[in-house]
């Protein structure tokens, strides 16, 4: 503490006194970024609102508690805010939907299978002849 109170501050009272930016400046560029910041909370908090909820009620106590308590109001949104945006709750939805689906055929598909795998294939033999066939009679001449 004693290296402190020993330390001399009138280079530094110096500096600031003679400089051409003065105390009402830095007050008022301070005030300027902080509102700012206050500015652009209030659109995220208003754009996110819109996004995880369609109430309109809900909607305006999120801004209103945005631009009456700047800090705390931004706390109080984050915590009683939507988990997921509408978006998101949609697609699962849909994947949920698609699982139901998929379980449901799963359930249908094993006698369809059964079906489809008892119809015999043809062999390579079978399979060679006919193609043999096919192009015999397409290079046999054709009569007019």
């Amino acid at each position: 503490m004693n290296s402190l109170s020993s330390f001399d501050f009138s280079p530094l009272l110096e500096l600031i006194q003679n400089s051409s930016l003065e105390f009402s400046h830095v007050i008022g560029f301070v005030l300027i970024y902080f509102s700012l910041l206050w500015l652009s909370i209030i659109i995220w908090v208003t754009r996110d609102a819109i996004q995880r909820s369609n109430s309109i009620i809900f909607q305006v106590i999120a801004i209103l508690l945005t631009l009456l308590f700047p800090v705390l109001g931004v706390l109080i949104y984050l915590i009683i805010r939507p988990s997921k945006t509408s978006i998101e709750r949609y697609y699962e939805d849909l994947e949920r939907q698609m699982a139901m689906e998929r379980a449901h055929h799963k359930s249908i598909e094993p006698a369809a299978e059964k079906e489809v795998t008892t119809v015999a294939k043809p062999s390579r033999a079978k399979v060679r002849s006919r193609s043999r066939k096919r192009s015999s009679s397409d290079s046999s001449p054709s009569t007019l």
